[in-house]
């Protein structure tokens, strides 16, 4: 393989993962958004004895920040492996 054929083929990588980390930080910023903002409570969804038929408001922030935490934590190792293309696409020049 020429260093013009993995030259291409990093580009194409340098491009997937960056599309992922804009993808991730969209994600992380709805979340973070949601976060911020009370959650509406459900009308009509009482169960028995008039308790919510869905999950507490902790639970669902608990949720939340647990599933930010794996975006944070994911679009941490996309940067490093953005970086660690950079760094080879940057040898082979």
């Amino acid at each position: 393989m020429s260093d013009q054929d993995k030259y291409d083929e990093l580009c194409a990588d340098f491009s997937d993962v960056n599309k992922s980390i804009v993808d991730l930080q969209a994600q992380i910023a709805d979340l973070t958004a949601q976060q911020a903002s009370p959650a509406p409570t459900p009308q009509g969804s009482k169960g028995k004895r008039g308790q919510s038929a869905g999950k507490s408001a902790p639970q669902v922030a608990a949720e939340v920040s647990q599933k930010l935490s794996q975006l944070k934590s994911e679009l941490g190792k996309m940067e490093m492996e953005k970086s660690q293309i950079v760094a080879r696409m940057n040898d082979l020049q």
